[in-house]
């Protein structure tokens, strides 16, 4: 009899997440998603195994072997958030390649990947890159990155919950993570891929914060110009 009302009590006390995340439908750790391994699946063993991959839908396949910034080759596809009722897909994927490699991964949507988790996963970040997002909503454009471990997370505070916005906290869902080959890091960052709206590799240095932990946005990782 006491039994019952305690598996309720805890029941209640327990938040189930909304969906898998992109993290827990892969049968590899990364930099591997799905047996594609970033500096080591060829662009022709990415597309097989996304074309076998019940969590992706297999029409959205799309490959294009025209050159996107210095990469030879992109791929999108979409995945579904539980794949065992198979809802309606929700994290976009999209694969770069250099000569016949996979060199770099993202996965955007309701990831259901928390900052605290790639932190503590991944070890401490590079640097946080704080810029405006943009449009009609406003708020931030948050990108935190690890260049040694080969990966970054975005998020956009206007997409959070208010007690969330203005602190950078361990419990914010990002809402895209790639995983990319630390060698091409030099390129990445002249081609403004960790910022919002572009920059290059001088500019990045100049609005880049070093990671000094969780908090404050405003104190810790205020906005900066290119200029300042």
């Amino acid at each position: 009899k006491r039994i019952l009302p305690l598996l309720i009590g805890l029941a209640a006390c327990t938040i189930l997440p909304k969906y898998l995340s992109v993290l827990d439908v892969s049968r590899c750790v990364p930099p591997c998603w799905n047996d594609i391994t970033v500096g080591e699946t060829t662009i022709q063993e990415a597309i097989t195994l996304l074309h076998n991959l019940r969590i992706v839908d297999a029409a959205s396949v799309y490959v294009s072997n025209q050159p996107v910034r210095f990469y030879d080759h992109y791929l999108t596809f979409n995945t579904y958030s539980a794949p065992a009722i198979r809802q309606v897909p929700s994290v976009v994927g999209e694969i770069y390649g250099v000569s016949d490699k996979v060199v770099k991964m993202t996965f955007c949507g309701n990831t259901g990947v928390m900052v605290g988790q790639v932190v503590e996963q991944f070890g401490l970040p590079t640097g946080v890159v704080t810029n405006h997002a943009g449009g009609d909503r406003g708020g931030l454009w948050i990108s935190i990155f690890n260049l040694t471990e080969g990966v970054a997370v975005v998020y956009e505070t206007h997409r959070l919950p208010r007690r969330l916005r203005d602190e950078l906290s361990p419990e914010i869902e990002v809402l895209c993570i790639f995983f990319f080959d630390p060698a091409i890091a030099e390129q990445m960052m002249e081609e403004g891929e960790f910022c919002k709206f572009g920059c290059n590799k001088q500019q990045m240095l100049t609005i880049m914060h070093p990671w000094t932990g969780y908090g404050s946005i405003e104190e810790k990782y205020p906005l900066r110009e290119a200029g300042d």
